[in-house]
């Protein structure tokens, strides 16, 4: 009993901060230990505000962001299985990756963050990410000392680098203690029928593939498929679509030095100059800047 109440405690706290902090405790660039926090945040994301965040979008620098949903729920894609998050449930992920979190329409999610930065960091989330999965579910001492972490940053109880190093280390090392026998998380089921159109999806990005083919790769009429897509996946059809195109195209520019027009090419648009638009209206910058961002 001590132990939930203990992580109450410290939630309860965050809680009154709403609707929304964010702390950075050092610029981006000023310490480099091989553990540190650098920011935390409490906040809601409600019906009307748009929150979606990409793994492959939040800039060349590494980082493991952990975050715990308070109430509400968010969904997530992490590589190609998906999840929804519930209170209670912990999600740890690393940058750059290709993830994906965001709030369904209509939906309401309140959480609380904390960004680890350093190699040492980096590697101990990885393993547990391995281990147990993205999304956890921490034994309550564990949600009781990241939650008292994160409240010491909203709170600027972090006066130094020192400080922010012993309190990742102390973070990362209970997350590993507590999630090393765990088994893998399970993904959520998908309708067969979902997952031979989706496979159909990404072995023909190549292609001018649209939301009719991949309904007659489900077996569904058009009508059902993009109720049951929508339901499922968050987006419709053809957002999906958009989506992995754009997904796969950002790889390419990151990992290859394929031209532009191959690249578009390659991912199913139907030119390069209406790649570059699609791209920078997703992204908020055209290919070439992408490629070569700092």
């Amino acid at each position: 009993m001590g132990a939930v109440s203990a992580a109450r405690e410290p939630l309860a706290e965050m809680t009154k901060l709403l609707p929304g902090r964010e702390v950075l405790l050092f610029p981006k660039g000023q310490i480099a230990l091989p553990a540190s926090i650098h920011v935390a945040g409490v906040d809601r994301a409600a019906a009307g505000r748009t929150y979606d965040n990409d793994g492959l979008r939040r800039g060349p620098r590494s980082f493991v962001l952990l975050q715990h949903t308070i109430a509400g729920s968010g969904r997530l894609r992490y590589e190609d299985r998906h999840f929804t998050l519930h209170p209670g449930q912990t999600m740890l992920l690393t940058v750059p990756h290709d993830h994906r979190y965001w709030l369904p329409r209509h939906g309401d999610w309140t959480y609380f963050w904390l960004c680890f930065h350093g190699h040492e960091a980096m590697h101990i989330c990885k393993h547990i990410i391995d281990v147990a999965g993205p999304v956890i579910t921490l034994a309550d001492e564990t949600l009781a000392t990241i939650a008292r972490i994160a409240l010491e940053v909203l709170n600027r109880r972090v006066p130094s680098p020192v400080v922010s190093s012993t309190l990742a280390y102390e973070g990362v090392m209970r997350l590993h203690a507590d999630t090393e026998q765990r088994p893998a998380s399970e993904a959520l089921e998908r309708p067969a029928a979902l997952e031979q159109a989706i496979s159909y999806c990404r072995e023909n990005l190549d292609r001018p593939i649209g939301v009719g083919d991949l309904a007659r790769a489900s077996g569904y009429s058009r009508y059902h498929f993009v109720r049951l897509f929508r339901h499922s996946e968050g987006v419709s059809p053809s957002e999906f679509i958009r989506n992995e195109r754009l997904s796969v195209a950002a790889r390419r520019l990151v990992e290859t030095d394929m031209p532009i027009a191959a690249v578009a090419e390659e991912t199913g648009f139907s030119n390069s100059n209406y790649f570059t638009k699609v791209f920078r209206r997703v992204y908020g910058m055209p290919p070439t800047a992408f490629r070569h961002r700092e």
